[in-house]
């Protein structure tokens, strides 16, 4: 395992915006970037420059955001949390972000979702789907724990994870016997059979069930990658770490105040244009 700062791995901090706790980040184009997270935080730009952007609940706490480029060049967005002790789906179209009337259930954690629909999972096993990005109903997922991470391949290829894994054929939820003790925090994959998870200190690959692929410093919290040997894992105390396919290197992000923050979500354009967010309101660019 390789050591050093974020700074020596190439990593830069944008301006301070917020001091609330930031959870997730996605993006299509170099001025197309949001950032969510608590206090109803909602965030555009990048590059050392952010506007805030009204969401109309302060009261909002958002863990998950998802969107997808729209044909006219438009960018719809949906940014998943709670509110009030239930789950909250907010959803950007033309600028403007309007509350989505949700199924009701504890708090959301991710979304996830294709041009042929959205994905929402969060505490005591909540699933919710929507075909249309508009409407929501629940779907039974079998199970009562907590999920915090989806991701799919296709319409009939989805997987959920949290204290569970559940995979999603098209028809019907079926639950993965994934061994004892795994809790998941993030999933990605890049394309059908190839599926990574961040569990327990450690990163784990899908092949029939999961298989320890490497142990990692901290707990992760996110993960993105560009292929299956450019993964990053972040997680608590400023913990940034690359697997190229046959180890990880890790550095440590410390903020002026000599803090690490907890980072709780990345999302890249490109293997040298990946951004992170976390506590404290901090943004990461790199690497």
């Amino acid at each position: 395992m390789g050591g050093g700062t974020g700074r020596d791995a190439g990593w830069s901090q944008e301006p301070e915006v917020t001091i609330f706790q930031l959870r997730g980040v996605w993006g299509s184009g170099p001025d197309q970037r949001w950032v969510v997270g608590y206090g109803g935080t909602i965030l555009r730009g990048g590059g050392g420059a952010w506007t805030p952007e009204s969401s109309g609940g302060p009261s909002d706490s958002y863990r998950g955001l998802w969107g997808r480029a729209e044909g006219d060049g438009g960018v719809r967005l949906w940014a998943v949390g709670f509110s009030g002790g239930a789950g909250v789906i907010r959803h950007r179209s033309g600028g403007t972000w309007n509350v989505q009337a949700s199924p009701g259930g504890g708090y959301f954690n991710a979304v996830w979702g294709t041009d042929a629909g959205l994905w929402v999972v969060g505490e005591n096993g909540i699933i919710c789907q929507s075909n249309d990005g508009m409407t929501w109903s629940r779907v039974d997922s079998g199970v009562n724990t907590h999920l915090r991470a989806v991701w799919g391949s296709a319409a009939n290829d989805v997987w959920a994870a949290g204290e569970t894994t559940l995979h999603w054929d098209g028809t019907s939820w079926t639950e993965l016997d994934a061994g004892p003790g795994l809790s998941f925090y993030a999933l990605w994959g890049n394309g059908p059979g190839a599926l990574w998870g961040a569990a327990n200190g450690s990163l784990y690959r899908l092949d029939g069930g999961w298989l320890l692929t490497d142990q990692l410093f901290h707990s992760p919290l996110a993960l993105w990658g560009s292929a299956e040997n450019d993964l990053w894992i972040t997680g608590n105390a400023g913990e940034l770490s690359h697997w190229n396919g046959v180890s990880h290197s890790t550095s440590l992000w410390t903020l002026a105040d000599g803090g690490q923050p907890a980072l709780h979500g990345i999302w890249g354009s490109a293997p040298d244009d990946l951004w992170v967010v976390g506590t404290s309101g901090t943004i990461l660019r790199g690497p």
